[in-house]
């Protein structure tokens, strides 16, 4: 199955990435580096179905936060990607990145390795 497959991204569709780094492979997917105000308008208009939001600490991830919140409560469906231990010293694994985010109410749904060095998790409110 294809990357975009198991991330529920259409083919030919630009996707919207928030602090995306510059040697990350994501395949068959077509990453674009945007802010968050432009990734989210981009979803919200229906031009992606979800945004790709990088951090790579719990540290990066405490700062950002509330506009996770902020997409959470938009409705704004977003993969969070953060660094597979050991890679750029980080601190996040699946479980830390759930509850760390989790403490304010976004519910990760699904996960997804990306490569040896990147993970993802899932977010989408649907409002249950």
């Amino acid at each position: 199955m294809s990357l975009a497959a198991k991330m529920y991204i259409p083919g030919d569709i630009q996707v919207p990435c928030v602090n995306l780094p510059t040697d990350i492979d994501l395949q068959d997917i077509h990453p674009w580096a945007a802010s968050v105000e432009t990734a989210r308008q981009m979803v919200q208009d229906g031009k992606s179905p979800a945004l790709f939001y990088f951090v790579e600490n719990s540290a990066q991830l405490a700062r950002n936060a509330e506009e996770l919140l902020s997409l959470w409560e938009s409705k704004v469906n977003f993969w969070l990607f953060y660094p597979k231990a050991p890679h750029l010293g980080t601190d996040l694994s699946r479980d830390k990145t759930w509850q760390q985010l989790g403490k304010l109410g976004p519910k990760g749904t699904r996960q997804v390795g990306i490569d040896d060095r990147w993970s993802c998790l899932y977010y989408k409110n649907s409002g249950k």
